[in-house]
């Protein structure tokens, strides 16, 4: 049996990565905002929450959110940020494990792991649940290394909840198999041949059976229903098509957050650039050598970060989603980072010098940290246009009388990666400021779906708001959304962010003038097929 024979590097190298979470993720703590699918379950009736999540196949989270909503959108921030720093604490324990990982490698393995930009969705209170179960996933993987080497069956007991209660997000089903090709290397030396894999399996049935047995009871107990039934179910073809999408997801998931990460201001380039200088210095210092070890073993490090990337996303491309760092699709994104970082610390250990890679190192981390800063203070921008609308839909008595609403918002710069409003989340702006669930607004650019009756009974069988008028199919107006006087720099940001912590009154009073509203009544829909347009609605209609 193979023991592997862990490595103790210093503490500072993981206070140094946990440091740089923190400067590169903490701005999210300081974000109360709402965005996405939250306006359908924030502050609604637990008993709605309830049943939306049993329809769902996920009754559990049902509670989650109720706890969670009686401590407010804070609570929900802290525990996405504990959530990724932990697993990030636990993976950086099981790469000090791999004998064939030295101090250096580790170290810029957990850097990458907690900086590469990945599912921006994090901060939006619907998707945390899945950063809980990444963060039981890393703890269940890493309890599962100590009782390989320890062999304490209560390490056994304790990993398999923990992963099992992953899978609650069913993402890790796929990508549990890290946990199986990490049990196979650390048995490696037994496994001689054919003949001792039968051994070696029953050895460790319970860790094989684990994600079959979680299928089985979800198949059996917890299958979507009602306005849910059939989602995400996962079919033969479905499955195959997915190998089909495996470039499109390298791309969306990989090349494009990796570009995007450089379009930043050229003066944050060059302080960048100045600041790779220092840390491939740093690195440099580590103990572990890329030309002690052979190419060999790069090149098949390499080949487990594009294995362990296609895990990651496998079981999104199965039912036809394709990771993005873009809108509600970065969600997609949610298990790249790991073979992201194997394939960007192991790619140029290949083709480059020990320096030259050091300096490629540094000068990554000092991009993807500037990225994900750059990221929380847009979504910030965001909130703060979402509160702006609140306030102005409140002094309207056009949009207070009206019931529908088509919304032509010359905003869009504001809007956190490029994302589009739903028209859900223009229900929930609305129920903020008027306190009933009467109005629905559509932005012009994404409305493509067939006409409102379609939109209100969408509403009424999934979200369940049922106070619209339902003897109107026409909106009542127009609502142009324009930048107002407040522009949002830096400085304002900052102001408004910390009037919203000591003045509320004098916070609502400021943020209103990030836009501005302007009604056009009396409008019709035209439909062109799938396209609509807004015409002037004729006398007598």
């Amino acid at each position: 049996m193979h023991v592997a024979v862990p490595h103790k590097p210093p503490r500072s190298d993981f206070l140094i990565v946990a440091g740089l979470y923190v400067g590169a993720h903490g701005l999210m703590l300081l974000n109360n905002g709402l965005y996405w699918d939250d306006w359908t379950i924030f502050g609604f009736p637990y008993a709605a929450v309830t049943q939306w999540y049993r329809e769902y196949g996920l009754p559990l989270f049902g509670y989650y959110h109720l706890v969670l909503d009686s401590l407010g959108v804070p609570a929900y921030r802290i525990l996405v940020f504990l959530s990724y720093l932990v697993s990030a604490a636990c993976l950086y324990g099981i790469l000090t494990r791999v004998r064939e990982i030295d101090r250096r490698t580790a170290f810029v393995l957990a850097l990458f792991f907690v900086l590469f930009p990945s599912n921006s969705a994090r901060i939006s209170v619907m998707a945390s649940r899945t950063s809980l179960c990444y963060a039981l996933f890393f703890a269940g993987f890493w309890l599962a290394c100590l009782y390989l080497d320890k062999r304490v069956p209560a390490l056994r007991v304790a990993a398999l909840i923990l992963l099992c209660a992953s899978f609650l997000t069913h993402s890790f089903l796929v990508f549990y198999i890290v946990v199986l090709i990490y049990i196979a290397y650390h048995e490696k030396s037994g496994l001689g041949g054919v003949r001792a894999l039968p051994g070696f399996v029953l050895r460790y049935l319970d860790f094989f059976a684990l994600p079959v047995i979680f299928w089985i009871i979800k198949l059996l107990y917890f299958e979507p229903y009602g306005s849910y039934e059939g989602y995400n179910r996962i079919t033969l073809g479905s499955a195959l098509n997915g190998f089909f999408l495996i470039g499109a997801a390298f791309y969306g998931g990989f090349v494009e957050p990796l570009v995007a990460s450089f379009r930043l201001p050229l003066v944050v380039l060059i302080a960048a650039a100045i600041l790779s200088c220092f840390g491939a210095r740093l690195i440099g210092r580590m103990n572990g050598s890329a030309s002690a070890q052979p190419l060999r073993l790069s090149f098949w490090f390499l080949v487990l970060g594009i294995v362990l990337f296609v895990a990651g996303v496998f079981a999104y491309l199965a039912v036809g989603k394709v990771p993005s760092p873009y809108d509600w699709n970065s969600r997609h994104q949610l298990l790249t980072p790991l073979g992201a970082s194997l394939i960007l610390v192991y790619l140029p250990r290949l083709i480059l010098a020990e320096r030259v890679q050091n300096l490629v190192y540094a000068l990554l981390v000092a991009a993807f940290l500037a990225a994900d800063v750059q990221q929380w203070v847009v979504f910030q921008k965001d909130w703060y246009k979402q509160v702006a609308l609140i306030e102005s839909f409140k002094e309207s008595p056009e949009i207070r009388r009206g019931h529908y609403f088509l919304i032509q918002d010359k905003t869009a710069d504001l809007d956190a990666n490029h994302r589009v409003y739903r028209f859900y989340e223009y229900t929930g702006l609305f129920h903020a400021a008027f306190g009933d669930e009467r109005r629905l607004g559509q932005e012009v650019r994404s409305f493509r779906v067939q006409d409102f009756n379609d939109l209100r009974s969408m509403l009424n069988s999934q979200f369940r708001l049922g106070e619209y008028d339902a003897s109107v199919s026409s909106p009542d107006a127009v609502l142009i959304v324009e930048h107002g006087e407040l522009k949002l720099t830096p400085w304002d940001v900052i102001r408004l962010r910390f009037l919203e912590w000591s003045d509320t009154s004098e916070f609502h009073a400021d943020v209103k003038h990030v836009v501005r509203v302007s009604v056009v009544e009396n409008v019709s829909v035209v439909r062109h097929g799938r396209d609509i347009t807004v015409a002037p609605r004729e006398q007598g209609k």
